[in-house]
Order: C-alpha cells, then structure tokens, then sequence
C-alpha cells in the first residue's frame, strides 16, 4: 500500500549522498515499485550507465547497458511535474514500458514535460555532477526513520 511508502529516501552512492523525495500523489505506481525494488536491495551495486553533462544522469538497469529490467512493466503516470534540475523520471522506450530505470536530471528539459513518469525530486542538487558513469549505486534507503 502507498502509506507504506516513505516519502523520502537516501540514494548512497560512491559519489555521494542524494535525498530523493517521493511525490507519491503523483505517480503512485512508480514510487510504489521504486521503494519496493529499493526496499529488497535490487539497487545495491547497480551503476549510472548513462550521464550526459547538461541532461541527465540514469541508472537502475541491473544489466549496466540500459537494456535490463525487473521483469514487469510499469504503466505511464504522465503528470504536471516539471522536468528541472533534480527531478527524478522513469526512464522508458515509449508509454508503459518502464520498470527500473530512472533518471535524474542535470538541467531543465522542459521539453520532457507529460513525456515520462516524474515520481521524486532530489533536494539537494548541489553535487549532481559528482555523477559520472560507473557511479554506483550503494543502497537505496529510507530516510524517514
């Protein structure tokens, strides 16, 4: 159930620390999934395979070559959420596609707006560009507790 979600989160990686909150009332079904992979440690050691300077920074695929999922589809969640700096996308090959991937982004792409599913935002974006590829993904936690 949604009420078991967090609503923020603490993406550890070897190049840093990254608050994420949820918009749960957003895209629920993405954040749903998001918290459950994360919950069970599917994360845990995947990397940023995709990082273009100026757009955006992707992980979540746990084959490393952005072709890799978790063996089901999430249905698109298209909503108002600006695609700005910080915000954080399913990454997909068309509506309904998505699964794990997701993608933060380095600058505002307005152009992207209703495009994807926005389900979080980093709070901090400081250091996004401590991200390069090969960046690992440590643990995906909550930072409620």
């Amino acid at each position: 159930p949604l009420e078991d979600v967090p609503e923020r989160l603490m993406i550890i990686t070897s190049a840093g620390t990254f608050e994420m909150e949820l918009m749960l009332q957003n895209a629920p079904v993405a954040c749903r999934s998001f918290w459950h992979l994360a919950e069970s440690g599917y994360y845990d050691g995947t990397f940023f395979h995709r990082v273009i300077p100026g757009f955006v920074a992707q992980g979540g695929c746990p084959d490393g070559n952005g072709m890799g999922g978790p063996g089901y589809l999430l249905p698109a969640e298209h909503n108002t959420l600006p695609f700005v700096r910080g915000t954080v996308g399913m990454a997909d090959s068309g509506p309904g596609t998505a699964g794990s991937q997701f993608f933060i982004m380095l600058d505002s792409q307005r152009r992207l707006d209703c495009r994807y599913t926005a389900f979080g935002r980093i709070l901090d974006t400081d250091s996004l560009e401590q991200i390069e590829i090969g960046t690992e993904i440590l643990e995906i936690v909550s930072s409620n507790s």
